[in-house]
């Protein structure tokens, strides 16, 4: 109070008293954090070492994870956990078929973050966990029995050679020959005659079409929305793909999204979401998602780690053909704005 009123002399005095008869006393602490800033710097400190170890879960680091957090864990206790490191750990703990681990994180991001939207999801997947051998029991136990093909056996059929599958059985082959070659005289001597081909024939099935080497911009042709992952385990790559599935049958039933998981390089990797039938349906659909990501899809994935771009089939082989995500970023910033 003194010091709120500008009574220097008189504060400084109530300190010195406070700091002589009752060191150590969590009132002096309080008071000696205040004034000198300790536990803003050391609360600071603590975070940084949390958000290390959770970094190291997400890169796919787990042992060294893991070790990190057993020391923290001991040094602050739970005190400066998160309900996203906790998610994480207990995705970790699920993918190793360690179910008690993972139940254990997830208690204790309920017990701890009850009013947080993750925590239902962690209650979802502790009663997804409880029943683990049942489902898996069950999709053991479903017989699912292929189609086979239809046999049709016809009397006296000749048999098929294999140079001439595909080509009717009555079909006069001659008529498959270049006119040049069809009224040639026979020749009695058995010996072939000498025919000259000026260039090979080709048939125009045949011809494939040029692998495209530079973006295109067609607005009118189907695109997709990619999630660009950075230094992400294949782990929680996975989750987040399972993640957007969910939220895209819950909120887009009516037009159904496939999605998929692509690998560009060794660093990063894409979740690929198609079903759009042009560029702006695509963009309108990412404006949605990029705004719900954070808090609804996936809360527990870092904000750096993730990315969003619209995307034509064409350009996503592109993509994938050349590696230049840099500069497929600056044509998506020119055209899909």
């Amino acid at each position: 109070a003194y010091q709120k009123t500008g009574n220097t002399a008189k504060a400084n005095a109530m300190r010195s008293e406070l700091d002589t008869k009752y060191a150590e006393n969590k009132f002096q602490k309080q008071i000696y954090n205040a004034v000198t800033g300790a536990d803003k710097k050391q609360k600071q400190k603590v975070t940084e070492e949390y958000e290390k170890v959770y970094n190291l879960f997400i890169e796919g680091k787990f042992d060294e994870a893991l070790a990190e957090k057993k020391i923290a864990d001991s040094l602050y206790g739970t005190s400066y956990w998160t309900p996203q490191l906790l998610y994480i750990e207990s995705i970790y703990h699920v993918h190793a078929k360690q179910d008690a681990e993972a139940i254990r994180s997830l208690n204790s991001l309920v017990e701890l973050y009850p009013q947080e939207p993750i925590a239902e999801k962690a209650k979802t997947l502790i009663d997804v966990l409880g029943r683990r051998k049942e489902i898996e029991d069950y999709l053991a136990k479903l017989e699912i029995k292929r189609v086979e093909d239809t046999i049709v056996e016809v009397a006296n059929a000749r048999p098929l050679r294999p140079e001439r599958v595909g080509t009717p059985l009555e079909q006069d082959t001659t008529r498959l020959l270049p006119k040049k070659l069809n009224n040639l005289d026979t020749n009695t001597t058995g010996r072939k005659p000498e025919v000259k081909v000026e260039g090979p024939v080709v048939k125009k099935d045949t011809v494939k079409a040029a692998v495209p080497t530079a973006f295109t911009f067609r607005v009118e042709a189907a695109h997709s929305v990619i999630i660009v992952m950075d230094k992400v385990d294949p782990v929680y790559v996975t989750e987040t793909r399972n993640a957007f599935n969910r939220y895209n049958q819950a909120n887009y039933s009516l037009r159904p999204v496939e999605i998929n998981n692509q690998v560009l390089n060794d660093t990063t990797r894409l979740v690929v979401m198609s079903g759009f039938d042009n560029a702006a349906m695509a963009l309108d659909y990412m404006k949605k998602v990029q705004a719900a990501a954070a808090t609804q899809i996936v809360p527990w994935l870092p904000a750096g780690k993730y990315s969003f771009l619209v995307i034509s089939g064409e350009n996503l082989e592109v993509l994938k053909n050349q590696q230049n995500l840099a500069e497929y970023r600056q044509f998506h910033q020119q055209y899909m704005r």
